[in-house]
């Protein structure tokens, strides 16, 4: 009875050891996982920041070809330009 109980004992301790090397093998797996995921998650805030950054030249290279294209508007927007700055500086002044 005695020597069955040591057998008990032994396969507990074995089983235990074997249950701490599964847990510390998925624990590296989860870490693993969690790195590719972290990357992932960099690697589209990127993709995304670049995308705006692309949109907002583009948005601005089609402002500056419609300014091109109709001389009217661009040299409105020229004299426009120029009167405000003219007011801001008689308003300095005065």
């Amino acid at each position: 009875m005695n020597e069955r109980k040591n057998d008990s004992n032994l396969s507990d301790k074995e089983l235990i050891s074997v249950l701490k090397n599964e847990l510390e093998q998925k624990n590296k797996e989860i870490d693993r996982f969690q790195k590719l995921l972290d990357q992932q998650q960099l690697n589209l805030s990127s993709q995304k920041l670049l995308e705006s950054k692309n949109d907002t030249t583009q948005s601005r290279e089609n402002d500056s070809k419609g300014d091109k294209s109709n001389p009217d508007i661009n040299t409105s927007k020229q004299n426009e330009k120029s009167s405000n700055e003219t007011r801001e500086l008689l308003e300095m002044v005065i």
